[in-house]
């Protein structure tokens, strides 16, 4: 995965002369505080977690689940986190599933842990950066879904069918049958975390401060 040379894509989203002068680096991942991957069966949820806000688009979320509870009503949609729109998605989600078939355990300094043995991580956002949650739930070996949500954000990261699945932003039909593609291939969930997990190896600490080196140096020579 050359993700060093994807992300440089990302420059044109700036004016032109930063586009050909700059180069965008990653932010480090600290290895040390991601959980080893789940060993054994893994629990049948769906979760999901950011802002409670328009952009992170969790009505879609919701909305996809819904419609694959329909043939899995044996998981559950979690989704972590606290914002203006708590309330509302709340009432979204009881308008269109059973009472203990969803639920929104707000807030957690301890994300990483209570999600790590969740059937799959979904990110359902209309736009993003480089989303950190993604990377960290990748590098955990959980199965991924993701937007393919500009400005690349999570296409940077994702291989699609690789190391997770991306899906077009806001289309609830295609998140719907991603999640069953993960819930109904056991050969396939697996492939994609042991995929995504080696984004460790791009993003660890020590290789992205050898980059940031590199190009230091290259500017101090010039």
């Amino acid at each position: 995965m050359d993700l060093f040379f994807k992300l440089n894509k990302q420059q044109v989203f700036f004016h032109q002369i930063y586009e050909k002068k700059g180069i965008v680096l990653p932010n480090p991942l600290d290895i040390e505080r991601i959980p080893k991957p789940w060993e054994g069966d893994r629990v049948k949820e769906v979760v999901g977690a950011g802002r409670l806000d328009k952009q992170k688009n969790f009505p879609l979320l919701i909305e996809a689940f819904a419609k694959f509870y329909k043939s899995h009503s044996d998981y559950v949609l979690k989704i972590y986190g606290d914002g203006p729109l708590r309330e509302e998605l709340i009432r979204y989600a009881e308008s269109l599933l059973p009472k203990d078939a969803y639920c929104f355990p707000g807030r957690t300094t301890e994300l990483l842990e209570k999600i790590k043995s969740a059937s799959m991580f979904v990110l359902s956002s209309d736009y993003e950066g480089m989303p950190n949650v993604v990377i960290e739930a990748m590098a955990m070996g959980m199965p991924v879904i993701s937007t393919d949500c500009p400005s690349g954000g999570s296409s940077y990261l994702i291989q699609n069918g690789n190391n997770g699945i991306l899906t077009p932003v806001g289309e609830v039909d295609a998140l719907s049958e991603a999640m069953c593609k993960v819930a109904e291939s056991e050969k396939f969930a697996i492939k994609i975390s042991r995929e995504a997990e080696k984004i460790k190896n791009v993003l660890d600490a020590e290789v992205v401060a050898e980059k940031w080196r590199e190009y230091l140096d290259e500017i101090s020579k010039g």
